[in-house]
């Protein structure tokens, strides 16, 4: 309020008098006329969950009150509590003032899914009609739908039903417990590990995370997540390595007119020269002894001027194939924000390795060579 109250009084003192009398207050330059956009760095510590939670609940929804339980419970992001739902609640109280287009760098814990593989099979279990009876079916309890909901304590009763049911565990032991939960009006099944360590709790493992915020101006929702994609392409010769992703969907849509842009060492099969991806080197080939290898590029003759539009163009739907097949479910948009890639490869050019990272955005087309539309390049 104090803030205010000063901001007015100076006004009034510009509007009133032709001298400059922000020379006179050190910053007010920067608090008058600040419409930079900056980038800000945060750490989400223990006591923002109960801030997040405190917000979420604001919104009086079934999903948001799910996660704010959650997250309230946890102290941890999870696949059902994202951190692209609760942190915007956070972020428009940590920089209210923010600039539209300035940017948030968050970095917070997130629960890991247990790998079930190692989970013996005769170590997995799916609760039946009598294990949810048997932990209560009175209202607000598993038994009374068979089923678990976000107002339970799920480990309590999973917990006390393990201890009941396996008298003689061992330090150590493992049960994979699947169960039913019901949460916006679905039902699905949840698998969660318990280890026995002389009570059974359930298996938590975390990962640190850093994601990015934008803002996009109170009109526009306040604080969104940024869904930019960022991926450096990595060498190899699988056919789910990066490279490879391109040269497989080259191998079937253009191999049988085209066999020479096909690239094999023996029967290896290695990349391909259509678009120019080897998976081998970990790089896109613009040499020239490989690009002709390719009758469309052959066709052009020496005109240097064709072959290096036709290079770029070649260039730029093979990456968009690269990310229609890597991230086959990307969308068009998130909240409003335009949905991009920032990819870093290497092109060869005969004689020398550059390193580039290539901005591609999501457009609205369904074929994998035109996606992902060109938006510029720069090295990093």
């Amino acid at each position: 309020m104090k803030k205010n109250i000063v901001l007015t009084a100076v006004s009034a003192m510009l509007v009133f008098a032709s001298c400059d009398y922000n020379k006179n207050f050190d910053g007010l330059d920067e608090l008058v006329n600040k419409t930079e956009a900056v980038t800000y760095e945060y750490t989400i510590v223990e006591n923002d969950f109960a801030t997040m939670a405190s917000e979420l609940n604001k919104n009086k929804n079934a999903a948001d009150s799910t996660v704010a339980k959650l997250l309230a419970a946890n102290k941890l992001f999870s696949v059902d509590a994202p951190a692209s739902v609760a942190a915007p609640y956070l972020l428009k109280t940590k920089f209210a003032g923010a600039t539209k287009g300035s940017a948030a760098k968050v970095t917070y814990n997130y629960k890991e899914d247990y790998d079930t593989t190692t989970v013996a099979e005769t170590d997995k279990y799916t609760l039946q009609t009598d294990d949810y009876a048997a932990m209560g079916t009175e209202s607000g309890m598993p038994g009374k739908y068979n089923n678990f909901d976000a107002n339970m304590d799920i480990d309590f009763y999973i917990s006390t039903w393990l201890k009941i049911n396996y008298l003689y565990a061992k330090q150590g032991d493992v049960k994979l417990i699947r169960y039913k939960y019901y949460a916006s009006s679905v039902t699905k099944e949840v698998a969660k590990v318990y280890q026995f360590t002389g009570v059974w709790k359930p298996v938590a493992t975390s990962i640190t995370k850093t994601e990015q915020f934008v803002f996009a101006g109170w009109e526009n929702g306040g604080w969104v997540f940024d869904p930019t994609i960022r991926v450096t392409m990595k060498k190899g010769i699988a056919e789910t390595d990066d490279y490879m992703l391109v040269a497989y969907y080259v191998k079937e849509k253009y191999g049988d007119a085209k066999p020479d842009v096909l690239y094999y060492y023996g029967t290896a099969f290695e990349g391909e020269y259509h678009f120019g991806f080897i998976g081998y080197y970990g790089n896109i080939s613009w040499r020239e002894s490989d690009r002709l290898k390719d009758p469309d590029y052959a066709a052009l003759g020496d005109d240097a001027a064709a072959k290096e539009a036709f290079l770029t163009e070649r260039t730029n739907r093979g990456m968009s194939v690269y990310l229609s097949v890597k991230f086959p479910e990307t969308p068009v948009t998130v909240s409003g924000i335009e949905v991009h890639a920032l990819v870093t490869t290497i092109i060869y050019d005969g004689n020398v390795n550059t390193t580039w990272v290539y901005d591609m955005k999501r457009v609205d087309n369904d074929d994998p060579e035109l996606k992902w539309e060109f938006v510029g390049r720069e090295k990093p």
